[in-house]
């Protein structure tokens, strides 16, 4: 996912990442009304925050269209929204793959403390984008999941009974609706990620 960096002068941060709308649409022409009243209420938080404090924001996952579904590892469910605003940093986007195993060594990085030997994670802070993302998806009603991201191909593995492999061209299908891990032609594709 796109990370967010924001570093402008602290009022027209705020209003660009969170700002609050003054509009006053009804309810059909304002799809993203809580997401709205959610960025207003998050920028009266910021507002309230000492100048040298880092903000983060993100979640635990993304949307899923249907919860209960086969693939509840598809993008929507994965992918999730990270936004850090380090104070005197450059405002920049990160367009690379970024896990959010990256937020404690990049929080870390940014208040100048060793972090623990073991920690996962690279800071986002002097890193360079990673090319690769995995997911796990621990089901309590069903086999397990796993999901492997490498640049635009996608690796689901069911575990368990039923077990299940599926192989998305996220270029080619965005939408992953075509299943390419019986195709011969991506035998190799499907071993390297293996």
């Amino acid at each position: 996912p796109p990370v967010h960096r924001y570093a402008r002068s602290r009022q027209d941060a705020l209003h660009r990442s969170f700002g609050p709308r003054t509009d006053r649409a009804s309810r059909h022409e304002c799809p993203f009304r809580a997401e709205r009243q959610a960025d207003g209420a998050l920028a009266k938080i910021v507002l309230a925050l000492p100048e040298n404090t880092v903000i983060v924001v993100t979640a635990g996952r993304g949307s899923v269209k249907n919860a209960g579904s086969k693939q509840a590892l598809q993008t929507s469910a994965i992918h999730v929204p990270l936004l850090l605003r380090p104070p005197n940093c450059e405002a920049q986007n990160i367009a690379g793959i970024v896990s959010t195993i990256d937020v404690a060594p990049t929080l870390y990085e940014l208040a100048q403390v060793r972090p623990p030997q073991r920690i996962q994670g690279q800071s986002l802070v002097s890193m360079s984008p990673r090319d690769w993302s995995l997911s796990r998806l621990r089901n309590p009603d069903g086999p397990d999941q796993t999901a492997l991201c490498v640049a635009d191909w996608k690796l689901i593995v069911t575990h368990g009974d039923p077990k299940a492999t599926y192989l998305y061209d996220l270029k080619a299908a965005a939408d992953e609706t075509l299943n390419l891990a019986n195709d011969p032609s991506h035998l190799d594709t499907l071993e390297n990620m293996m």
